[in-house]
């Protein structure tokens, strides 16, 4: 009897991990997503074969104060100039500023990365290989950031998802190197 009650209480633990992973799990995928439509959009062919956290606080600065319409390039047909405050509320930039500050390192997944991306050990001066962050994804909206750079540029993209699937919304090109 009280083996019964301890398989029985083990077995609800088990389904108890189990939902906790599909939701891990389905945010995997839509990290994944968003990557894959990120490097086909950037032609990328290498990548860091893990994810990133930057040092510069210039994300956060950038989502805190007015900095995500002071400048950015519209990747979108009309090329209108879009008004973050309207798109996103204030808890909507504390959620994306809450995010960039709380980005984890991660080893990508090469099975779910697009075919012919590399993923590779560090980044050298032979190829125009990237780094980037696992997206921040904006709650409730269809909206996802991601952050990457090279030896020799580092912007965030802000992609949309239309019609399922993720599309290049706005650039803001943060440096450039010399």
């Amino acid at each position: 009897m009280k083996y019964n009650f301890l398989i029985s209480l083990f077995v609800l633990s088990l389904l108890g991990c189990k939902s906790g992973f599909d939701v891990s799990h389905e945010k995997s995928e839509i990290d994944y997503q968003v990557i894959n439509a990120f490097t086909s959009l950037r032609k990328i062919n290498a990548l860091k074969k893990d994810t990133f956290k930057p040092n510069d606080s210039l994300l956060l600065k950038l989502v805190e104060s007015d900095g995500l319409n002071l400048f950015h390039y519209n990747l979108t047909e009309n090329r209108k100039n879009i008004d973050f405050k309207e798109l996103f509320s204030e808890q909507d930039f504390n959620l994306i500023k809450k995010g960039f500050e709380q980005l984890e390192i991660r080893k990508l997944d090469k099975k779910k990365m697009l075919k012919g991306v590399r993923a590779i050990k560090k980044i050298d001066d032979d190829r125009e290989a990237r780094m980037i962050t696992t997206p921040v994804i904006v709650p409730d909206k269809n909206y996802a950031f991601i952050y990457s750079e090279s030896l020799s540029d580092g912007d965030l993209f802000c992609m949309k998802k239309e019609n399922g699937k993720w599309i290049p919304f706005v650039s803001f090109p943060l440096w450039t190197s010399d």
